[in-house]
Order: structure tokens, then C-alpha cells, then sequence
């Protein structure tokens, strides 16, 4: 009888662990996406290094590798978001993170085409 109790207690001791761990996991996703978002910033505004044609290049490397860092991120957070029961504007705002990733993509996509259409 008393090993059925510390088995109790300890699957009750799981239990709240795991309910902290779902609480806090979203916020370092979150402070997570925020430094790959501000590394991203930091590399395109960052010193150019190199010559001749490809100078600057390796910065549109960088922005592009912190950029699908922080899509990745963005996903996670939205996919974590919304199995929250929490609160709905914590829901909502789970969804951001990736309306930013998607309007970037989109942005970007839009610069490419513009080029294509006026043969820059």
C-alpha cells in the first residue's frame, strides 16, 4: 500500500511539471524567435564585407539562415498556441510570429517579381 502511494505522488509530481513546462516552453519559443528576428536585423544591417560582384552577399545568407530560424520558431509557437486553453488573446497572439514570417515571404516574393516584370 505504501508503494501505490509514491506512485501516486510521483505520476502527480509528472503531472505538475508538465503543466509548468506547457506554461513556460511557448515564452522561450518566444524569446527565441524574438533573438533569431533581431539577429536577422543585426545581419542586414550589418558591415559589408567582400569585393567585386559578390560583395555583400554573405549578408543575404545570413539574413535568409536567422529568417527560416525564426519561420521555424513562428510554426511551433502557433502549433503550441493553439491547443492553449489558457486564454484567448494568448492564442491570438500565438498567431503573430508567424503573420510576420508570412508577410516577409510575401514581401520578399514581391521584390523578386517587380524585378522579374521590369528587368532589373
Amino acid at each position: 500500500m505504501l508503494r501505490c502511494n509514491k506512485v501516486e505522488l510521483k505520476a502527480s509530481y509528472v503531472g505538475k511539471v508538465s503543466l509548468v513546462m506547457k506554461r513556460i516552453i511557448p515564452f522561450l519559443i518566444l524569446f527565441m524567435w524574438l533573438l533569431a528576428m533581431s539577429a536577422s536585423y543585426k545581419a542586414a544591417i550589418g558591415p559589408v564585407t567582400g569585393t567585386g560582384f559578390a560583395r555583400g552577399a554573405d549578408r543575404v545568407g545570413q539574413v535568409l539562415g536567422w529568417q527560416v530560424m525564426a519561420t521555424v520558431m513562428a510554426v511551433a509557437l502557433w502549433r503550441i498556441g493553439r491547443d492553449w486553453n489558457v486564454a484567448k488573446s494568448l492564442r491570438a497572439l500565438s498567431v503573430v510570429p508567424l503573420l510576420i514570417a508570412i508577410a516577409l515571404a510575401l514581401y520578399a516574393l514581391g521584390l523578386i517579381a517587380q524585378a522579374l516584370l521590369l528587368g532589373l
